[in-house]
């Protein structure tokens, strides 16, 4: 469901995705974005989790931040630069930093062997 009720943006996505390689607790709350009455939040659809703008003067209108076949389990930072952990079926999760460009450097190489 998109839409806005009691002042809340509702969206059809959740912030993750269950699994059993995550413990502890992950940083996913929302960020606001410097500037600007919008909000970088985690969308998962489809097994796929990636950052995404909500602006809340045009909600429920939400932009991703990012695509491909892989789940985003924490982050920091904003719309411009954000700090991300992403991992794949075959890669456990890696630092990843988000550029305002959208290019993404992986920072980490926990898991290469």
């Amino acid at each position: 469901k998109r839409g806005i009720i009691g002042g809340v943006v509702h969206l059809d996505a959740g912030p993750t995705v269950g699994g059993d390689a995550r413990f502890g607790a992950y940083p996913l709350e929302p960020r606001w974005t410097p500037g600007s009455n919008a909000l970088v939040i985690a969308v998962n659809r489809a097994g796929r989790t990636h950052l995404a703008r909500v602006d809340l003067d045009t909600a429920p209108a939400w932009r991703p931040l990012g695509d491909g076949d892989r789940v985003m389990t924490a982050f920091d930072g904003d719309d411009a630069w954000a700090l991300q952990v992403v991992e794949t079926p075959t890669t456990p999760g890696e630092l990843v930093l988000r550029a305002p460009d959208g290019a993404e450097t992986r920072l980490s190489e926990l898991n290469d062997r």
